[in-house]
């Protein structure tokens, strides 16, 4: 299975997800690894969900988590965060653009690959846009253009959802390569965790053989979150699909980073 080998890279995953039944209030007396301080700070601490998030009852107060993320040729991977989140996410949003961030032109990829049998299970969840890019301007930065593809990507989301005070959706905000377990997703579906949390993850190189480990194993990549949607993309409080820094709280061990 295609899933298999980024379960493999967990081996606590059997019986986590077990110890993680979808249901309200489903946080309580589960334990979390979590870091507490800025990103980039040393140490690492290990708390409770209580430090992060509280049980509550949302029953139909919250939509099932949305998943959004940005493609250029990455099929492999996409197909393992389909399989991996399937089983929690209601939603997948995809932008692909016909420039890459640095300005160069590329042929679309996944129109086509969406009608091939891999993507058959998922294709009912799938939310696709295939947006012109452009080449840039002589001296400009990349970041210009990966800006304006996450903006695409806001406009998307906030024309698909009503204003408040409806019914919030829970967002997960990642690239490609950033892939949250489907553990971390039930966690957040089930808990209130407050306006926004970073999604600490394990980095792997090359090939799910090669971790990074040290003092930052597991919360080493942290740039991934997780949203309650409440303002509807509310710059202030970190409500848009950004890949820099919206808080201080970290849930540790959260996914996978393949760089």
């Amino acid at each position: 299975r295609l899933d298999s080998h980024i379960r493999m890279a967990n081996p606590r995953t059997a019986d986590t997800e077990r110890a993680l039944p979808v249901r309200p209030g489903g946080c309580q007396g589960l334990l979390c690894t979590a870091r507490m301080g800025p990103p980039r700070a040393a140490g690492r601490g290990v708390g409770c969900c209580k430090s992060l998030l509280s049980a509550v009852d949302r029953g139909a107060q919250l939509t099932p988590p949305l998943a959004q993320t940005i493609f250029a040729t990455e099929l492999d991977l996409l197909l393992l965060r389909l399989h991996e989140l399937s089983p929690h996410v209601s939603a997948f949003y995809i932008i692909e653009s016909s420039h890459s961030f640095t300005g160069v032109p590329k042929p679309p990829l996944l129109a086509d690959a969406l009608l091939t049998d891999p993507f058959k299970p998922f294709i009912d969840r799938i939310h696709f846009t295939y947006r012109q890019g452009r080449t840039l301007e002589r001296g400009e930065d990349p970041f210009t253009q990966e800006n304006e593809v996450r903006s695409a990507m806001d406009a998307i989301l906030l024309a698909n959802f009503p204003p408040a005070p409806a019914p919030p959706p829970v967002m997960l905000f990642s690239d490609m390569d950033e892939i949250p377990s489907r553990e971390t997703v039930a966690l957040l579906k089930a808990c209130d965790f407050g306006t926004s949390l970073h999604l600490g993850m394990r980095e792997y190189v090359y090939s799910f053989a090669w971790v990074v480990g040290g003092d930052e194993m597991g919360v080493g990549s942290w740039r991934a979150s997780a949203v309650q949607w409440t303002a509807r993309g509310d710059t202030s409080i970190g409500e848009y699909y950004r890949h820099s820094k919206v808080t201080e709280r970290i849930l540790g061990d959260s996914g996978w980073h393949c760089s």
